[in-house]
């Protein structure tokens, strides 16, 4: 994966965290304005007066993370979403719901300070007005990288039919979705047609290979209902290898399935191999890592004292031994581990 792309998958996510914070900021002020300063005040008089905005302040900063944490939970902060603005006004507006709902069960703990009801009210439909204007001009600034090959993901299509050509000449000519066509895989190169051939990359016993040496992030299955026998061979292929596979289902498969269908540019591809980790679920594991081993080694620190005691006691040489291990995609590594027997034991068997 391009250090561009790195950078891309972090940068998006934050700005769209930004963004959508200020515009809740901007809602409770607004709608505080709107309740007391405006001639809505007229209408439903304030029996109490103002109450000064500082309550309200310490509450938005206080159920922030409330907002953020529901929106993630709907998936709203993925790259490459590629969604029309009034299908995002519509999850924009239920994860706002479930927001003000959760949020006003914290009202608890603030019974001191008189929050107008009305107030939240205005929040439900100005925040969601907000944080959708905010978020088509995230889907604009997102849409705007990728015309200019920022964070673009490189993908290969497997398959030679006319769904495949459809994808090809869809996704090269709209830049916009995100992705970099770099041609297709086919198990039998005698089958390819002409369109294919002029871009084609290998068989499957060299889609590992090509996978590292191009990059290949996502690849795109377009096979007929007939060779379904071929997705086994790919995915056993693919066994090990951190990529995602999205396949093209037929019309039958589309209905019946129980599959998530994820739809790309006005194609709908069925998720058939996600990701193990993405770049905010790498950033949470390490975060958790580090933080479990850290309570790990004080917890255990005494047993440890007593295993580097038994070490050196019962024979000369290092304290740790070093062994290698494959991680993802084949990746190796050293982990250390106490010594249990003498130095270069192995050697014999």
């Amino acid at each position: 994966m391009s250090r561009k792309t790195n950078y891309t998958e972090i940068f998006i996510p934050i700005l769209t965290i930004l963004s959508d914070s200020a515009c809740i900021f901007a809602s409770f002020a607004f709608s505080y304005w709107i309740r007391f300063y405006s001639p809505l005040q007229n209408i439903f008089p304030l029996d109490k007066g103002n109450p000064g905005f500082h309550g309200y302040l310490i509450f938005v900063i206080i159920t922030l993370p409330v907002w953020i944490i529901v929106f993630q939970s709907f998936k709203m902060y993925r790259l490459n979403r590629n969604v029309f603005i009034f299908d995002e006004f519509f999850s924009i507006f239920k994860s706002a719901t479930i927001s003000i709902i959760l949020s006003i069960g914290i009202i608890f703990f603030f019974r001191e300070y008189p929050f107008s009801r009305i107030v939240f009210v205005i929040i439900w439909f100005v925040s969601s007005a907000f944080i959708t204007i905010g978020r088509y001009i995230m889907l604009k600034i997102e849409k705007n990288l990728y015309n200019k090959n920022i964070g673009i993901k490189n993908i290969a299509i497997v398959g030679s039919n006319e769904m495949a050509e459809k994808i090809y000449e869809k996704f090269s000519k709209e830049k916009f979705v995100g992705f970099r066509v770099l041609g297709f895989f086919a198990d039998d190169e005698l089958k390819i047609p002409a369109f294919a051939l002029q871009n084609y990359i290998g068989n499957f016993d060299i889609l590992p290979s090509k996978v590292k040496e191009l990059e290949i992030q996502k690849i795109l299955i377009a096979i007929s209902a007939t060779e379904q026998d071929l997705l086994f061979k790919l995915i056993k292929i693919c066994e090990g290898i951190n990529i995602e596979f999205m396949l093209v289902p037929d019309f039958i498969e589309l209905i019946t399935s129980r599959l998530k269908i994820e739809e790309i540019s006005g194609i709908p591809f069925m998720k058939i191999k996600s990701l193990p980790l993405n770049i905010w679920n790498r950033m949470e594991k390490r975060l958790f890592d580090i933080i479990l081993s850290l309570l790990f080694i004080i917890c255990f620190s005494p047993v440890y004292i007593v295993l580097i005691l038994l070490v050196k006691i019962t024979s000369p040489g290092p304290l740790f031994y070093a062994q290698e291990r494959v991680g993802i995609d084949g990746k190796k590594f050293n982990i250390l581990k106490f010594r249990s027997m003498k130095v270069n034991s192995e050697t014999s068997g």
